[in-house]
């Protein structure tokens, strides 16, 4: 792949040099899309790096990242830049690398520079600057501002006035948690005591245990909690299972059967999808081709039970079948629709206890 098809300026191909002309240049507002890995860490920071050359003081520069972790690596890789720009490099007596010359330091502060999209002319005549950068940033005394999002908005809170955090229902005095881990074990117990003492939710928890299993329902109820303020907006807009199509609205092949899985054996095409998963198998070793006689069988006996029990062997070889696959795939889509309904259907009130609890 050439180099210039790696790179894209608002969707047309183009060179790294141009791509980071723009991309690290502060004057530019940009939104950048990247695989891991592939350098965004690297630009921010080098975004940082051109405000601060400049002229922007380092407490009006700001980068929100998701983690601390992020947040600390940002944070690192700046002063780390920052250090090594300050000097020219000592003697490695461990590599046998020479001392690093005045004239190489220059030039390697001018490649530096060039790197995050700096033309040469310019970079020539901020060299010196970014020398000193370091000791500027020192002596400002407020460092760049490199938070999470929520130790960001936490500073925003502390500022607030009391009579705005009144009118939003917002505690004057918070504890700010890096990690609710504790905080959700104190909530379960009280959770599972309101189930059991109100009949409607017990009978909803009992479901939910019936379908998915403890462990799953217990993450379900989990994943619930850490989406609790989607669904307390969710249903302040309008009831949810209005926002949830019924799975034959979405896949209309399926219209008419109760179940989006029974499709596949009382409608014609879906009986020849499995046919043709249980003949992919017939050629293959003997236990699985087994499956595959079994799966016949259970087809032209419309026996949906047997042929649940043979998913496991029809999936070893769903690549000899890949109508059947895409099938597959619709039908787990349709189940997945058909359960947002069920659980938010009307006079259901697991989903409300669950993020009333919260």
């Amino acid at each position: 792949m050439s180099e210039s098809a790696a790179y894209r300026l608002d969707g047309v191909p183009c060179t790294r040099e141009a791509f980071y002309a723009v991309a690290c240049d502060p004057r530019h507002s940009v939104v950048v899309e990247a695989c891991a890995g592939a350098g965004k860490t690297w630009m921010l920071v080098s975004r940082m790096l051109r405000a601060l050359l400049d002229g922007c003081a380092p407490h009006e520069i700001l980068a929100i990242t998701f983690t601390k972790k992020a947040a600390g690596e940002m944070r690192e890789r700046l002063r780390q830049w920052l250090q090594e720009f300050a000097r020219p490099r000592p003697a490695d007596p461990e590599t046998g690398q020479l001392a690093e010359t005045e004239a190489a330091w220059h030039e390697r502060l001018r490649a530096e520079l060039v790197s995050r999209g700096m033309a040469p002319e310019l970079a020539l005549e901020k060299r010196e600057q970014l020398q000193k950068l370091y000791e500027a940033l020192l002596a400002h005394g407020r460092p760049v501002q490199i938070r999470t999002f929520h130790g960001w908005f936490a500073a925003l809170l502390q500022t607030a006035p009391l009579s705005g955090l009144a009118d939003l229902g917002l505690p004057a005095g918070y504890e700010l948690l890096e990690d609710e881990a504790q905080a959700v074990a104190d909530v379960w117990r009280p959770f599972l005591r309101e189930v059991a003492g109100h009949e409607a939710l017990r009978d909803d928890y009992a479901a939910l245990v019936t379908t998915l299993g403890r462990t799953q329902a217990h993450e379900a109820l989990r994943i619930a909690l850490t989406r609790r303020t989607e669904f307390a907006l969710a249903d302040e807009a309008a009831p949810v299972q209005d926002a949830v199509p019924d799975f034959d609205a979405v896949f209309p092949r399926m219209a008419g059967v109760a179940q989006p899985s029974d499709w596949l054996l009382v409608r014609a095409a879906g009986q020849a999808l499995l046919r043709e998963a249980a003949q992919a198998l017939l050629p293959a070793a003997r236990t699985v081709a087994e499956c595959g006689k079994k799966l016949l069988a259970a087809v032209d006996g419309v026996d949906f039970d047997a042929t649940r029990c043979r998913r496991r062997c029809s999936r070893k070889r769903a690549s000899r079948a890949p109508s059947a696959r895409t099938c597959r795939a619709s039908i787990w889509c349709a189940r997945r629709s058909r359960s947002c309904w069920s659980c938010s259907r009307p006079g259901s009130s697991s989903r409300c206890a669950c993020t009333s609890s919260a």
